[in-house]
């Protein structure tokens, strides 16, 4: 926090609201009361943007309980799968207790809808650039993933977020989530394991993935420290895969206890 000493209107306003806020990635957005937060002069940028701290986000790091509440428009998108995990984590923990985060991105499958009800290459390229982004600068002018409202909640669940809202707004492709930060928090350990388990099931299908690997490598996962046992190769049923989706959905959306309590009760 030494760059606010830095900054004397930021501290009055973090003092009046006794609130810290960050604008995570702001690009053109800046908002009065928050801590603005961008990388103004990315390579190849031609445009100007305001900001309280010039910073990239993923660098960027905060003490634990600290921050009451985080914005990210239009910026998760830009993270590698691995990186958003990694990432999220770490918003979470700079939350205080009842902390607020607000994610929004482009809606994958509405904006394929979108694309394909489209008259006209103007309109067509609209909806590729609201898929894949502007491709304007060299340093996060790319979309590097796709979301739609049912993955978000599953990330959010995995790194700790139990208490969330989703929103769809359909004329303009975008979700939405609000998450809180409640008691119980969730442990390292456990958090550790969530991930291996979703890369486990999205990245790794029976057969070694080098993403899986990779992945595990750059987040600091020590796979042998966690006890990690390869899954044997199985080519799933469709009827399969759709039960072990069902059942992923149900404990992200129940939680662990109350859906391994549920399951107990219909044994």
């Amino acid at each position: 926090m030494r760059w606010l000493l830095k900054n004397k209107s930021i501290i009055g306003e973090i003092k009046k609201n006794n609130k810290v806020r960050l604008n995570l990635g702001c690009g053109e957005t800046y908002l009065e009361g928050w801590v603005n937060i961008d990388i103004p002069d990315a390579e190849g940028s031609h445009t100007k943007i305001k900001v309280d701290l010039a910073a990239d986000i993923t660098t960027l790091d905060y003490k634990s309980e600290t921050v009451d509440e985080i914005l990210l428009n239009a910026v998760f998108e830009h993270f590698q799968r691995h990186e958003a995990l990694r990432n999220l984590r770490k918003f979470y923990l700079w939350l205080k207790e009842n902390g607020k985060i607000t994610v929004m991105v482009p809606d994958f499958w509405g904006t394929v809808k979108k694309l394909k009800k489209s008259k006209g290459e103007d309109e067509k390229s609209f909806w590729y650039r609201h898929l894949f982004g502007p491709q304007d600068t060299k340093l996060y002018g790319n979309h590097l993933d796709g979301f739609d409202e049912g993955r978000l909640r599953e990330i959010f669940r995995i790194v700790g977020f139990t208490k969330l809202t989703t929103v769809s707004f359909g004329s303009m492709p975008f979700v939405r989530v609000e998450a809180i930060k409640t008691r119980p928090y969730l442990s390292d350990e456990l958090y550790r394991s969530k991930v291996v388990d979703y890369l486990i099931y999205h990245e790794y299908r029976g057969e070694p993935s080098s993403a899986f690997f990779s992945w595990t490598e750059s987040l600091g996962f020590n796979l042998k420290e966690m006890n990690f046992i390869p899954p044997m190769p199985h080519f799933r049923t469709q009827r399969e895969n759709l039960i072990e989706r069902m059942k992923r959905i149900a404990r992200n959306i129940l939680g662990e206890r109350l859906y391994t309590s549920l399951k107990e009760r219909l044994k």
